[in-house]
């Protein structure tokens, strides 16, 4: 591929095409650097999702973020990217294990570039992010309903990207790829589904 790209541009309009790319000219420690830092935003997410400030301080939780984010990323990274790689076989998927690490930093992309918000969250709305019942004025509500709609999009955003360049480093098509990303989550919870019914 002789077209030169920048990843975290690209691979908002071009998925397909940037993981090709970053298949092709990228080392595996630069992508691990998008996992470790998707990794630290995913616990800041998870921290505010359940009022983790209602039991700690802030400095406490930035701590925690710092410290074990990097580290359930990097599992979560393995861990996803085995499963698609197992799974995608079934479909006639031609990547190896490496491409689907690739494919998996990739979509981490957007979430990476969506972590800058945490910085104008915490400077703007601090503690409260993390509480059960913030007391924030109105021009701290109005920010974070923007935030949470951003969040929303690139979220969803995400997952698009995900599918793309998880059939580019298979070599199939798109909803292939989307079978071989849903299915470790459908079929757990189609058989506890059973389970409870016959209980």
């Amino acid at each position: 591929m002789n077209e030169k790209m920048n990843p975290w541009l690209s691979v908002w309009v071009k998925p397909r095409k940037t993981m090709r790319y970053v298949i092709e000219t990228k080392s595996m420690q630069y992508m691990l650097i998008v996992v470790l830092i998707s990794g630290v935003i995913d616990i800041l997410d998870k921290a505010s999702n359940k009022n983790l400030g209602d039991s700690f301080a802030l400095p406490l939780i930035i701590l925690m973020a710092l410290v074990l984010g990097p580290l359930f990323g990097w599992i979560g990274w393995w861990t996803s990217s085995g499963i698609s790689y197992w799974v995608g076989k079934w479909f006639g998927g031609q990547g190896s294990f490496d491409d689907l690490r690739m494919a998996f930093a990739v979509s981490y992309i957007p979430l990476v570039l969506l972590g800058v918000f945490w910085i104008f969250d915490i400077l703007i709305v601090g503690a409260a992010l993390f509480t059960e019942a913030p007391e924030v004025p109105y021009s701290q509500i109005v920010w974070l309903i923007i935030r949470s709609i951003i969040s929303v999009i690139v979220g969803i955003w995400s997952t698009v990207i995900l599918i793309n360049t998880v059939a580019e480093a298979h070599r199939f098509s798109a909803w292939k790829a989307f079978a071989t990303i849903i299915l470790p989550v459908v079929v757990p919870v189609f058989f506890v589904f059973l389970l409870f019914m016959f209980i």
